[in-house]
């Protein structure tokens, strides 16, 4: 028995670390794109949302990767950002992406004219793409029809806006490497219509359906790369080596009652173990008694009680929505298995499970 524990160890360590050699080996040209988000309330000053989104350092910050939905009040402000992460071969030239939201709740602000976006100045793609860009919306439709892709239909075309940044690099810089790139690049506003209905959904989102490939000469989705880090080499703006990941490139929103940002959950992301235990506190503003109804969307992955208490029932994500009469918040949950619960799972080969 100990002997055939003894090769089943070895057997699951060499499949290991065969995949993160395959693993390392493919992600020198793959790019990451995720979004982040925050929501908050509205001035009648553009340029003052985005001193106050600066300024606001207790926001919560939603981020696409944990594929949340987000409440959102009409009339607020939603701050988007563009985040890019990369393997170890990039030497960043040009940048041309969209960020894509939903009509149906979302209205842009001109920002060409307000400058109320926000570009990141501080990490290695920022710097080397200093100068010129500008994200922009509210584009002519002639050219709009020229930035959609192909493959979309008219009436999503119709339903959805976009903003399409644009960066270009200081080309006096010529020796700075700057592959495993993880930064945040430009943040943008988007506003909820005053007149948003509630219990209607929309979503901002990044997708790679206009990348530009081989087979997609036009595209406009590119983040072009020099192939070496003195980048003196020529600019490859598509290629079979780069890999487009948007696949977590989404964030959803459902319009609430104004005033339901009175109510709110201690935590709207968790990470648990397998059999762990937590509890999420939901609190409405001057009701300290309120009655909340708990449920959980994947009673297999996480339970909840009638007092927010959560409990890991097995691997996957699930959502824990509160509810107190219109106003609903949610959590989403992210089960894993510890590494000593992973190791009896694939020795016991799933036969007996404590």
């Amino acid at each position: 028995m100990k002997k055939l524990l003894s090769v089943i160890l070895l057997a699951v360590i060499l499949v290991s670390s065969f995949s993160l050699g395959v693993s390392a080996a493919s992600d020198a040209y793959k790019a990451t794109w995720t979004l982040k988000a925050s929501v908050l309330d509205a001035s009648s000053s553009k340029e003052k949302d985005r001193d106050v989104y600066k300024n606001t350092s207790s926001k919560v910050v939603y981020d696409s990767k944990n594929s949340p939905t987000v409440t959102v009040e009409p009339g607020q402000v939603v701050w988007v950002t563009l985040h890019l992460k990369t393997g170890s071969s990039y030497y960043p030239a040009s940048l041309d992406a969209q960020i894509y939201y939903t009509n149906n709740i979302f209205e842009s602000t001109d920002v060409v004219s307000g400058k109320s976006y926000i570009w990141n100045r501080t990490d290695k793609f920022s710097k080397i793409c200093y100068q010129g860009g500008t994200p922009y919306s509210k584009m002519v439709q002639s050219y709009k029809d020229t930035i959609y892709p192909d493959s979309w239909s008219d009436s999503k075309k119709a339903s959805t806006e976009l903003y399409s940044v644009v960066m270009y690099p200081q080309h006096s810089i010529t020796t700075q490497s700057v592959s495993n790139i993880d930064e945040d690049l430009v943040t943008v506003p988007i506003y909820v219509k005053a007149n948003a209905k509630v219990g209607s959904t929309g979503s901002v989102f990044i997708t790679d359906d206009d990348m530009k490939t081989k087979k997609n000469p036009s595209g406009r989705f590119i983040l072009s790369y020099y192939e070496n880090g003195d980048m003196t080499t020529p600019i490859v703006s598509y290629s079979d080596k780069i890999s487009f990941d948007t696949s977590k490139g989404e964030i959803k929103f459902v319009v609430a009652a104004k005033g339901s940002s009175n109510f709110s959950l201690s935590q709207t992301d968790l990470k648990m173990n397998y059999k762990d235990k937590t509890q999420l506190t939901a609190t409405v503003k001057n009701k300290p008694n309120a009655k909340i109804t708990w449920e959980s969307s994947n009673p297999k992955v996480a339970t909840v009680d009638s007092e927010g208490n959560v409990t890991a029932t097995g691997k996957g994500s699930a959502v824990i929505t509160a509810k107190y009469g219109d106003y609903k918040a949610e959590c989403s949950v992210k089960v894993s298995y510890t590494f000593v619960q992973m190791i009896i799972r694939i020795l016991l080969f799933g036969w007996i499970w404590y």
